[in-house]
């Protein structure tokens, strides 16, 4: 049964910048892109001839131009990054096409689920990635619709703790050690869910089970909401919280690489998969140079430069898993409508708390 709770909020997430739409008119639109065939020294050549990639995607500029320089120098062809959080790439292009202009970007990067409503409206493009010029191995293709992107990186969720405050062996190891009184008030919660939407997949509790087990989490652990992988590293770091759950492997690694605080990372039983990928926008008219730039962006060369700058990897399984903790991930459709469903449950729960 769900309860009523007085909630607090640790750390306030900073609130993202408006972004400027482009006007319709003016300019002639671009030609479209010459089909070249599929060799790609060909295709990287003609790219050079239709103009710079526009590419939305969530990364700092500073962070991303060192990541790309080698792409640049290699082929001389110029990406020009707009940081947009992914979440607000699909009301975008929607409107766009609800204003009957052209689209802006050429290149989109995200995660299945921010891409849902375009990918339902066929506003992305169908690639073949595992044929020229891409040849990348069918692993590295997202799963459960008709339009698969590439993979660029995977991020696996665990949790962040206090190495100052706790030792690792009295860590729980589960999801159910996690929902326990012991931490009452010494661990945190993502209000939207973001961090448990795997809880709900059939391969692990179910909708039901999931649901119950908030219940018992919020009730028991008493859990602080807290918005943000980073604020709740933070908080973690400061000895605000003995255990954030809102953590990712690679968000850990850069605290500690950074900062060097106390903080240290575990796997649980479950562990939430999410894979971000990149599409070509349909009708783009810098195709050749998009596929250019992306049969080097889904290379290991291009993984280095992101675990290099970002530590983020494109690892299918992490090489630290435990022995019996399970990599789970939203693989079809309605994985992501059970996901949507659960994370609803729990935004709402603050809700009615508030």
């Amino acid at each position: 049964m769900k309860t009523k709770r007085k909630t607090m909020i640790l750390v306030a997430s900073a609130a993202s910048a408006a972004l400027l739409a482009g006007c319709g008119g003016g300019a002639a639109a671009p030609k479209a892109s010459a089909d070249v065939g599929d060799d790609i020294n060909a295709i990287c050549e003609a790219g050079k001839e239709e103009g710079a990639i526009q590419r939305w995607a969530s990364s700092s500029n500073d962070t991303y131009a060192q990541e790309i320089k080698p792409f640049t120098d290699k082929y001389g062809i110029e990406v020009v990054h707009t940081d947009v959080d992914p979440g607000g790439i699909t009301p975008r292009i929607m409107a766009e096409k609800q204003a009957g202009r052209a689209f802006s970007p050429d290149v989109v990067e995200g995660s299945t689920i921010d891409f849902v409503p375009v990918l339902n409206e066929n506003y992305l493009q169908k690639i073949d990635w595992t044929a020229a010029p891409f040849n990348f191995p069918e692993d590295h293709l997202t799963k459960g619709t008709e339009t698969p992107g590439l993979r660029i990186f995977r991020t696996f969720s665990g949790i962040a703790y206090n190495t100052d405050e706790v030792a690792e062996a009295d860590l729980p190891s589960t999801f159910e050690e996690l929902a326990d009184a012991e931490w009452a008030g010494r661990i945190n919660i993502q209000p939207n869910g973001a961090y448990f939407s795997h809880l709900p997949n059939a391969k692990v509790m179910g909708s039901e089970g999931a649901k119950a087990w908030l219940d018992k989490f919020l009730e028991e652990a008493e859990p602080v909401p807290l918005h943000g992988g980073t604020a709740g590293i933070q908080a973690v770091a400061a000895g605000q919280l003995d255990i954030s759950s809102n953590a990712t492997f690679d968000k850990v690694e850069e605290f500690v690489e950074l900062s060097g605080g106390p903080v240290g990372f575990k796997y649980l039983d479950y562990v939430n998969v999410t894979d971000h990928a990149a599409y070509i926008v349909k009708d783009s008219p810098r195709t050749n140079a998009v596929k250019c730039y992306l049969a080097w962006w889904g290379t290991d060369e291009a993984a280095a430069q992101r675990h290099k700058y970002e530590y983020k990897t494109n690892d299918t399984s992490p090489e630290d898993l435990p022995e019996g903790s399970q990599l789970v991930a939203m693989e079809t459709l309605e994985d992501i409508a059970i996901a949507e469903d659960f994370t609803g449950y729990i935004s709402e729960s603050f809700l009615e708390a508030d």
